[in-house]
């Protein structure tokens, strides 16, 4: 009798001796080694290859009513050859790009970004740039900006204009200055708790108040019983350094200083309490003006009445020590005073810049100078030496005056270029004005003298510049025609002196900032960078309905 295990195991040794048969592949077909579908018949498929975008540019500023070109670059791969078509998703507002294909053997293809006149201005903008070729697809970003054409209002600037109560009265921004961050200083006169304190605030990059600064977004500093801020500058170290006038017991106005945290609160390791003041001649001492220099030094520039004559003033600097104390190195103890004129009469100074010698970078406060521009009837412009001496090798003797030979007039603004030649500017006959000089004090040619008057029916004056490349721009107001309330104006030359017709109307920008009737006064301008954008836009600074006033301006 046989078990059933051993025939169980009989048939498992049969199984496994039993002969593998296999077929044999047909000559010429393709064996698919690897996991595919399984099927001895199926080709490899063939790789498709592909495609990149790149921009040439990142950043673009779309400018109302033109059409801007996005050159894309394509870069096939591999396999692919075809045609790649270009479409743009997330533009700004009022902006449109029709969709264009780049060819095959062709490398770059361009967007036509055509943007409506009556496009709003916009922030910057992420916009998708996307290459289609059948089942192929690449991506690249760009950001864009909608600005407006050379001298327009920026309404992505708080609508475009910005007023600002600041006491509880008549208020005006006199000064301004801009963070390397992009945040705005202003700084001027408010009604606040006395008669008349330092006022400032502090706006974001974008026109709104930056409530961190002071107390929700203000500061204010009392002297005496009519105090005015005149001039500000911002330290390296970030510090404001605000100058003006201060009415001080027993005197009448002397030269005021303070200077505060980057935080708005009072720097008391600057005289003890954040402030100075100092009587220069005893009777009206007024700074317009304030720089501070490679040391840390500050020096206020303003005009002093040392005669009895009420207004017989002038030219008048005092410097300081970084801890707030009279700086007895320069000038006479600390105060430099310059008569401009023979006689009697008006000397003063309104603006105050620095220049240094870029080619000694070793020694910056022994080869740093600075000019002071002013008058009263005309032009006056002087330099000084680092520590308060008349600088005798520029005009006659420190001095340039009489530039246009008029009696009614002052330059009320200054700026320094890279090589050394001054643009001023201010008023002549009630006419914006300006003048460039060599580093010698000669005038400079082709751009020489200027006179450009606003409106030829009414007055107009500059209170501020600023340099656009190599083009000058001048702030300030204007009367136009039978009003009695004056108005934001702008005007931009050419480097030859005429007015530059791109710019705004005819060279030109008058802006209402308040409403009909109530005066409009700017009184100052800087530049703001912006490397979103890009973009260098111009802050003005005045006063408006009582308000400090604050535009910014597309250039």
């Amino acid at each position: 009798m046989t078990s059933r295990f051993a025939l169980s195991l009989l048939t498992l040794v049969a199984c496994s001796e039993a002969p593998v048969q296999q077929d044999t592949p047909d000559a010429g077909v393709t064996v698919d080694s690897g996991s595919g579908s399984g099927d001895p018949d199926a080709a490899v498929p063939e790789d498709p290859g592909s495609f990149e975008v790149n921009l040439q540019r990142s950043q673009h500023p779309l400018v109302t009513g033109t059409t801007t070109s996005l050159m894309v670059n394509v870069t096939r791969h591999g396999a692919f050859a075809g045609a790649v078509t270009l479409e743009a998703a997330g533009l700004p507002a009022g902006v449109v790009a029709p969709p264009v294909t780049v060819a095959a053997g062709e490398t770059t293809g361009t967007l036509e970004l055509m943007t409506a006149t009556t496009a709003a201005h916009s922030l910057p903008t992420t916009v998708t740039i996307k290459g289609t070729a059948d089942t192929l697809t690449s991506i690249a970003t760009a950001t864009m900006t909608v600005r407006g054409l050379p001298g327009s209002i920026d309404q992505t600037f708080a609508g475009g204009k910005k007023l600002v109560p600041m006491g509880s009265a008549s208020d005006t921004a006199y000064a301004t200055a801009v963070q390397p961050d992009g945040k705005i200083i202003v700084a001027g006169f408010a009604s606040a708790v006395h008669s008349g304190d330092f006022a400032v605030t502090r706006l974001d990059r974008d026109g709104n108040v930056d409530t961190t600064f002071g107390v929700n977004g203000k500061v204010f500093t009392d002297f005496g019983s009519l105090d005015s801020a005149y001039a500000v500058a911002v330290q390296p170290d970030g510090k404001i350094v605000v100058a003006g006038m201060a009415t001080m017991p027993g005197s009448s106005f002397d030269f005021a200083v303070a200077r505060y945290n980057s935080d708005g609160s009072p720097d008391t390791t600057f005289s003890g309490d954040g402030k100075a003041t100092v009587a220069v001649g005893g009777g009206l001492d007024v700074a317009y003006a304030v720089i501070v220099q490679a040391n840390g030094r500050i020096v206020l520039g303003g005009e002093t009445n040392r005669a009895t004559i009420p207004y017989d003033t002038d030219f008048a600097l005092v410097g300081f020590l970084p801890d707030g104390s009279l700086d007895t190195t320069f000038g006479a103890q600390g105060i430099a005073i310059t008569p401009v004129r023979a006689g009697t009469g008006r000397d003063v100074i309104f603006a105050l810049a620095v220049a240094r010698d870029a080619s000694n970078p070793g020694d910056p406060v022994g080869n740093e100078k600075f000019y002071a521009v002013g008058g009263d009837n005309d032009f006056a412009v002087a330099r000084y030496s680092a520590n308060g001496q008349l600088d005798t090798t520029f005009g006659m003797q420190g001095l340039v005056t009489g530039v246009f030979q008029s009696t009614v007039g002052a330059a009320r603004a200054i700026a320094v270029t890279p090589t050394g030649e001054l643009f001023v500017a201010g008023h002549i006959n009630h006419d914006f004005a300006a003048v460039k000089l060599s580093p010698s004090g000669a005038v400079a040619m082709p751009f020489g003298r200027s006179i450009a008057a606003v409106t030829s029916t009414n007055s107009d004056e500059a209170y501020g510049i600023v340099l656009d490349g190599n083009k000058p721009i001048l702030a300030g107001w204007v009367y136009e025609g039978a009003s009695q309330s004056p108005n934001f104006a702008l005007v931009r030359l050419n480097t030859d002196g005429t007015l530059d017709n791109s710019f705004g109307t005819g060279g030109r920008v008058v802006t209402e900032m308040a409403q009909a009737g109530q005066p409009d006064q700017a009184n100052a301008i800087a530049l703001q960078t912006d490397s979103q954008i890009p973009a260098v836009r111009a802050i003005v600074v005045g006063s408006a309905d009582n308000d400090f006033a604050i535009a910014r301006y597309w250039q």
